[in-house]
C-alpha cells in the first residue's frame, strides 16, 4: 500500500491509496478512516453487491462515505438502495471517467501552493444534511485562467450540474506564475456568476497550486460542485 504524508501541518492525515478503483484517507492520530472514496460500476451487479456490503461495514458515523458511479452516457441518477450511508456521490459515463475523478480529488487535496487546500475544506463542500450530489470538472488552458474556468464548468455541465442547484463550489487553480490583475477580474467574476442565484447561501473554497508536471505556461482548473440530496 502506498502512502503520502497529507497536510502534515494542518491535520496530520495521510491518504493511503488502496488501489485504481478507491482511496481512504486515515486519521493518523486514532489510525481511523477519515473519508473513503469508492468507485463502483452500475453495470456490474457482483460489484454493486460488494459496494453495498463494504459501505455498511464502514458506516458507523466516523467515516465520511464518497461514491464515484460509472454508468451509462445517459444515466444521470442513481438507485437510491445504493445511497444509503453515503455521504456524497458522483455519477459519470465510464470506469476512466470515474477513475479521473478519484485522481482529481487525490491531488486537490495532497498539492501544495500559495494557498492549498486540505481535507476539511473538501468535507465543507461535500458535506450536505441529507446527503450530497456533486459534479465533477477540469478544464485546461494555454494562458487564460477565464477559459479554464469555463472549461472545468462545461465538463461539470456534461455530468449534469445545475449551476442554479449548486450552491458549494471546491476549486483548484493550477499555473506556473502568479495570478495577474487580469486574472483575478476573471476569477472574481466567475465566482459572482456562480453565486448569483444563491443569495446568502453560498460557499467557495479554492486553492492556487503549482503544476506537478513541467509543461510551462498551462493554466488548469479542477472543479467540485454540490448540492444536498435527500433520499
Amino acid at each position: 500500500m502506498d502512502s503520502i504524508n497529507l497536510s502534515k501541518d494542518k491535520c496530520g492525515r495521510t491518504l493511503a491509496v488502496i488501489n485504481t478503483q478507491a482511496a481512504v484517507i486515515i486519521d493518523s492520530r486514532t489510525k481511523e478512516y477519515y473519508m473513503v472514496v469508492l468507485v463502483v460500476d452500475l453495470n456490474d451487479e457482483v460489484a454493486k453487491d460488494h459496494f453495498v456490503q463494504y459501505v455498511r461495514e464502514c458506516s458507523n458515523g466516523k467515516v465520511f462515505m464518497v461514491a464515484v458511479f460509472a454508468a451509462d452516457q445517459d444515466r444521470k441518477t442513481v438507485d437510491p438502495a445504493l445511497l444509503s450511508g453515503i455521504d456524497a456521490w458522483f455519477v459519470t459515463s465510464s470506469q476512466k471517467k470515474a477513475v479521473e475523478i478519484v485522481s482529481g480529488m487525490q491531488q486537490m487535496a495532497t498539492s501544495e501552493g500559495q494557498i492549498s487546500l486540505d481535507l476539511a475544506d473538501m468535507k465543507t463542500i461535500l458535506c450536505h444534511r441529507g446527503g450530497c450530489r456533486a459534479y465533477y470538472g477540469k478544464g485546461v488552458s494555454g494562458d487564460k485562467l477565464n477559459a479554464a474556468l469555463d472549461n472545468a464548468l462545461l465538463q461539470s455541465k456534461e455530468n449534469g450540474l445545475d449551476r442554479d442547484a449548486c450552491s458549494r463550489y471546491l476549486l483548484a487553480i493550477s499555473c506556473d506564475t502568479d495570478l495577474i490583475k487580469a486574472q483575478v477580474d476573471d476569477f472574481n467574476d466567475f465566482c459572482v456568476s456562480l453565486s448569483a442565484k444563491h443569495d446568502n447561501d453560498f460557499e467557495m473554497k479554492w486553492g492556487l497550486t503549482s503544476p506537478t508536471d513541467s509543461t510551462n505556461n498551462v493554466i488548469s482548473v479542477t472543479l467540485i460542485a454540490t448540492h444536498s440530496y435527500t433520499l
